[in-house]
Formats: C-alpha cells, structure tokens, sequence
C-alpha cells in the first residue's frame, strides 16, 4: 500500500482502484480517453457527464452502479422533456464510459450495455408567427435593446448562430454578408452549416434604420453585443454566446407580453384570451421562410425530399 501511494504521489493522478467513484472515473476517462475528440464533441461529453450522469450517480462507487440506476437517469431526463437527442447521447456516453471501466477491470460488467431508451417527447416544431404575433413583435422591437437583432432575424432568415456571429464590417453595399456562425456548444466562431450557408442577404428597407451606418464602427466589432447588467443595459461590447442570446431573447418575450397588453388596453388589438404561446428565434426564420413559393430556407442548397411547393 506504502508503495502505491508513492506511485500515486508521483503520477500526481489518483490510482485507479475499484472503489472509486462514477464522478472520480468519469474525470479521469474524460481527460484520457476522449483527447482525440473535436472540441465540441468534448465539450457536449463534458456536459452530459457533468448535467446528468454525475449529477445522479457521481457520489455512488463504480462497482456499486447497475443497470437499474442508469435506466433511472434516462427515464428522468424524458420525463424532464428532454429531447430524444439529448437521452440518447446520454445513453451512449454511459455506455462508452462503463464499456472502458470495464475494459480496465474497473467493474466486472457495463451496466449500460443493455439499456433501454425510453419514449421522448416529440422534438418541437418551429412555426411561423400569426399576424397578431407579428404587429407585437414589431411593436415591441421599437423601444427593446433586442429590437435590431429580433429584426434582423425576421427580416432576413438568419440563423441566431449566424446572426451572433457578424461583425459591423460584414453590413456593406446594402447586403448582410454572412460566412460564419457561432458554435452553440463552445461559443466559438465556426464555419457556417453548409457551403450554401455562405450567402449575402439583401438589407430590407424597415431593417435598415436597425443597423449601424455602413463605417461608423470598426469592421471587426461584433454587429450584436452583449448587455451590462445594470439598469441600464449599455452594452459592453462582447459578442453575444448561446446563453446570452437565451437570455435576451427571454426578456424580449416577456416584454411583447407587456406590450400585447398595452395594446389591448388602447384597443389597438382584442383583449387577449390566453398567454401568448412560446416562440423560439427560429421561429423568426421560419416566418421568414414561409410566404417563398418553394419551401427553401436559406442557406440550404436544396428543399428537403418531398417538401411541398406553396
């Protein structure tokens, strides 16, 4: 024992040893069986391990997890309304993470090797917006600090990663050059989803008093930053990530729910008689694409097989 726990102290990493924990082999398998993983691959295992699978079971011992448990974890996240992506590339990270417990005498069998994916709620569609979404949105984007990239998404098709992701300099001659995206999973500025996705998009004429005077800011600027938390909400500067993004979004929902309101008391629209239903960015981009006569968004070089002309 003396002489593994020198052998620990000079490896400066812990032996492995059955009686460790799910979350102390779940760091240790991250750092050295997943190094050859693209970054966003990685950091999407980083996440389930750390979101779900340690989340539950990080305090049990290895050997001590059973089918049962990790079954458990699956059926909680469709229960949550995860989405069927999510449990899946859960149930494959366990498997991947047990399998190589496995392989290092660690436990005697994959507990996941034989699990069961449970029923998931249907993905969500997105939709276009009624006219009445439409007449508070724009009501709304006249006074929210959203407004111009709220716009720019209706006006323009863009996806929220392409929208993120342009720079001042990329607003010129009267179009919106798009050649990159932000990558949702490590906020980082990637390629766009497709070659066709690499396109200049025609400034239309209510999005362009929304849009920084063609020179007027430095061209590697972002176009949208991120906003201070104090009342004020100046902004700071910093490109937008995934979770600021959500986070302004959320707050421009909430305020075309104020707004639908205000509308209502001077009449300009019927009282309202339920919530507004959740809209989603992408549903700006399908709004978009909606009144084509070939359902072709942009950035796609073809329609899907058997999309339906309209």
């Amino acid at each position: 024992k003396m002489q593994d726990k020198l052998r620990e102290l000079e490896n400066k990493s812990p032996l492995l040893h059955p009686e460790m924990t799910v979350a102390d082999w779940a760091q240790e398998w991250l750092r050295t069986c997943n190094s050859n993983l693209r970054t966003a691959s990685f950091e999407r295992t980083r996440g389930i391990l750390a979101n779900h699978l340690c989340a539950h079971l990080g305090h049990m011992k290895l050997n001590a997890v059973r089918p049962i448990h990790l079954q458990q974890v699956l059926n909680r996240l469709a229960e949550a309304g995860k989405s069927l992506d999510t449990v899946k590339h859960t149930l494959q990270t366990a498997n991947r993470l047990f399998r190589s417990a496995q392989e290092n005498r660690l436990v005697e069998d994959n507990p996941a090797r034989a699990l069961t994916l449970p029923q998931c709620a249907a993905p969500q569609s997105h939709r276009a917006l009624t006219a009445r979404e439409r007449k508070i949105l724009l009501r709304t984007a006249e006074t929210h600090r959203a407004g111009p990239w709220v716009l720019l998404l209706l006006y323009t098709g863009l996806r929220p990663g392409e929208s993120a992701a342009l720079d001042a300099g990329d607003v010129r001659g009267g179009l919106i050059h798009v050649s990159k995206a932000l990558d949702g999973r490590t906020n980082e500025i990637k390629d766009p989803k497709s070659r066709a996705g690499v396109r200049s998009v025609p400034i239309p004429q209510p999005l362009a008093p929304f849009l920084p005077r063609e020179g007027s800011l430095p061209p590697d600027r972002p176009l949208f930053t991120q906003f201070g938390r104090t009342s004020a909400h100046l902004p700071t500067g910093k490109r937008h990530t995934k979770q600021s993004l959500r986070t302004l979004w959320a707050d421009f929902a909430a305020a075309m729910a104020e707004t639908e309101q205000a509308m209502a008391a001077r009449r300009e629209i019927l009282a309202p008689r339920e919530p507004l239903p959740p809209l989603t960015p992408y549903d700006l981009r399908h709004t978009y694409c909606t009144p084509r006569p070939v359902w072709r968004p942009p950035g796609h070089r073809q329609p899907p097989d058997g999309a339906q002309q309209r």
